[in-house]
């Protein structure tokens, strides 16, 4: 593989030049904010990895961090489309995949925890009150594959185990973007949304 290109940024687009020698075509990301410059060229490094010889399915769903995304190509450019919250439409733009990436890795980080993103089509359990936008507190317990292992619930929870229900981790998403931080944090973790407080509970039921 040819490891002589190079990235550019020029108002909020970052795109590769000398990649087209190995592949055909240059790679191009956009609304890359300036100061998650660094942050997206890790993301171009890391695609680039795993770039086939031949131009991939753009029905070939990837995920970096937490968000999905798909590559789109477009003349001479392989673009890179991010899932909009709902996990159904895609748009031309890193804005979300870098957003979340950025805070994620930031607070688990900071809380000294694995940086463990789930993805959008697993579980969520989720008790009413969660999705209108009531202070709530999640954790996350070891789960099977189809799950996040998170489960959070609203203040106003009353501990009715029937009034729980899953939902798929694009729809809280879409709901409660003021969550999406903490959804990386690893099993053993819980977090209370009203301050921000995050912990490892090393014993949990």
């Amino acid at each position: 593989m040819n490891d002589n290109y190079e990235v550019v940024f020029d108002s909020g687009s970052l795109a590769t030049q000398n990649l087209s020698e190995k592949f055909e075509y240059e790679l191009r990301m956009s609304d890359v904010r300036p100061d998650f410059i660094e942050e997206a060229i890790e993301m171009i490094n890391n695609i680039i990895k795993t770039l086939p010889n031949s131009p991939p399915d753009p029905k070939d769903i990837k995920q970096y961090g937490y968000w999905p995304f798909i590559l789109v190509r477009v003349k001479e450019f392989l673009e890179v489309h991010e899932f909009a919250p709902n996990g159904i439409n895609t748009r031309n733009s890193v804005a979300d995949i870098l957003n979340a990436f950025v805070s994620q890795k930031r607070l688990c980080d900071k809380a000294g925890s694995r940086f463990s993103p789930p993805a959008f089509h697993q579980l969520v359990v989720i008790s009413p009150g969660v999705l209108s936008g009531e202070v709530c507190q999640g954790i996350r317990y070891e789960s099977p594959e189809n799950l996040s292992g998170w489960w959070i619930t609203a203040d106003s929870c009353d501990g009715d185990l029937k009034s729980l229900e899953k939902i798929k981790c694009a729809e809280l998403t879409e709901a409660r973007p003021d969550l999406i931080e903490y959804l990386a944090l690893s099993y053993q973790y819980r977090f209370f949304s009203i301050d921000g407080f995050v912990e490892k509970v090393e014993e949990y039921a």
